[in-house]
């Protein structure tokens, strides 16, 4: 399944370049969705990227620090962070929310530690990401755990996706993030 992975990377790297060449304004979706990843710790330096998939099902994210990207449609020299979110019209809410928290959970960690690529630990990235996923969902009063287990259940049926080398398999993130998420064991009110 490496080749999901590599395929929703492309696929959103294209489509930040494509919004960044035609200057695409925010919809609906964008917006609910930058208030959610504001929420959760992302500042006003990051461009927060929103593109909607031709797929009805198909699903993204990725964070970039500043540097280079280069795709089939040219490279871009970013000098700012950027989140960038990929989702089709018939990909749930909470599946959205919870790709948008796990991309600010990577957002968080280049913020406390630098570069991520330089880190040969992709999978306890991966994994770490996942568990801010989880605790920020539970502290906004949702069932962040619920919520873990219905995502990576809808990837494997609407992709057939198990999990990849740089994220472990579907089934250890969700242990292992419902296992560490400490928020999840107290309830709190939504703000």
């Amino acid at each position: 399944m490496e080749w999901l992975y590599l395929v929703i990377r492309v696929v959103v790297l294209s489509g930040v370049i494509a919004g960044f060449l035609a200057g695409a304004a925010p919809n609906d979706a964008e917006r609910r969705a930058r208030t959610l990843a504001m929420w959760a710790g992302m500042d006003r330096t990051v461009d927060f990227r929103y593109i909607v998939s031709p797929e009805p099902h198909g699903i993204g994210g990725g964070f970039a620090s500043p540097g280079v990207y280069c795709s089939m449609f040219g490279c871009v020299e970013l000098d700012h962070p950027v989140i960038m979110i990929a989702a089709g019209d018939g990909v749930p809410r909470d599946m959205i929310d919870l790709i948008v928290l796990h991309e600010v959970g990577h957002y968080l960690q280049w913020k406390e530690i630098g570069p991520l690529m330089t880190i040969s630990h992709k999978v306890a990235l991966e994994w770490d990401a996942d568990i801010r996923t989880v605790n920020m969902l539970c502290h906004l009063g949702r069932d962040g755990e619920r919520i873990m287990r219905d995502f990576f259940d809808w990837l494997r049926v609407h992709h057939d996706y198990r999990g990849d080398d740089d994220h472990g398999s579907s089934r250890d993130r969700v242990g292992h993030a419902i296992a560490a998420a400490t928020h999840c064991r107290v309830r709190h009110e939504a703000p």
